[in-house]
């Protein structure tokens, strides 16, 4: 049996901006978005403030991948001026995506937790893509499309 459910929602993913833990001037970014990392591969580093006005001689600190994933945002680039915390970069765990769905009230008496679904979404409209219902939220949104009772 097959039943049509209309929905809009969110593709989600853990995900982490990273920075740095001092001031600096970003000497280099080793990544470009789009890239793949893996879980503590050296991201960027940096000339720290302290060590500008001695020649730069200094190591610097360095961002590191907080888990296995993708670059999905380059915020800065070398020679930009940083500031503890400033996101640098943006991660996106590897793994699995999840989906947060508005259904409307009279579809989602229909879904149960475990239940499989197959999913058509925005630019994939074509493919059909495998979910489960993991949880059915018990908290209503209010359409402005639709009068207020």
């Amino acid at each position: 049996l097959t039943l049509p459910l209309a929905a809009s929602g969110l593709v989600e993913a853990r995900a982490a901006d990273v920075g740095f833990k001092e001031t600096g001037r970003l000497a280099q970014v080793y990544v470009r978005e789009g890239d793949h990392v893996e879980r503590h591969q050296l991201l960027a580093r940096i000339f720290p403030a302290a060590a500008l006005g001695q020649g730069g001689g200094a190591r610097g600190d360095v961002i590191q991948a907080p888990y296995q994933g993708a670059v999905v945002i380059v915020y800065r680039h070398p020679g930009a001026v940083v500031n503890p915390g400033e996101p640098v970069l943006r991660v996106v765990e590897a793994g699995a995506p999840w989906v947060t769905a508005f259904v409307e009230a009279e579809d989602a008496v229909h879904l149960q937790r475990g239940q499989k679904l197959q999913v058509r979404a925005g630019g994939y409209l074509s493919e059909a893509l495998p979910i489960v219902v993991r949880e059915i939220g018990r908290e209503a949104v209010p359409r402005p499309d639709l009068p207020a009772s």
